[in-house]
């Protein structure tokens, strides 16, 4: 959609800022749910349903606490790393990773809600989930990205993410 919009260039803009700040997300978020699901399955093998609910409110503060230091950090930075890794010529790619930083780090809470679920094996609720976002991802692109170009773009992401969040 976006580059019947607005274009090749938008197209790689998008796939720079999304890419840098997926790939910093990730690897931090890859960690700590390694280290999570173990500590909530021993917590839910332990003390059961209420032992896990407290395992997981702890983690949300925590997580929560982390993803708003990455939404400030990869505002702050984002700047002088695209600057850095890929020039002046790319500096439109600023203002879409910032956003994209943003609703990244105040959603960051996800991983620990998905751990959760997936220590008491309700998969079928990722999944219902999981296609619900994918149609709400197909159905916003082609309502905002048709008509406002990149900036429908990243609205798609932020809806997207704030409804697979909430």
């Amino acid at each position: 959609f976006l580059n019947k919009t607005d274009g090749a260039v938008a197209v790689g803009l998008f796939v720079i800022a999304s890419s840098l700040t997926k790939a910093g997300m990730d690897l931090l978020s890859a960690g700590l749910s390694s280290v999570l699901m173990t500590s909530m399955s021993r917590a839910y093998g332990n003390g059961g349903v209420m032992a896990l609910i407290d395992s997981t409110w702890t983690s949300i503060r925590y997580f929560h606490f982390l993803g708003l230091i990455v939404a400030g950090v990869g505002a702050f930075w984002s700047s002088p790393i695209i600057g850095v890794l890929y020039g002046d010529r790319y500096e439109g790619a600023v203002a879409i990773m910032i956003g994209l930083s943003l609703i990244g780090g105040l959603t960051f809470t996800d991983g620990v809600l998905s751990a959760a679920l997936t220590v008491m094996e309700r998969q079928k609720q990722l999944v219902v989930v999981a296609v619900t976002s994918w149609v709400v991802i197909v159905a916003s692109s082609a309502a905002l990205i048709a008509g406002l170009g990149i900036q429908g773009a990243i609205i798609v992401c932020v809806v997207s993410k704030a409804f697979f969040f909430y």
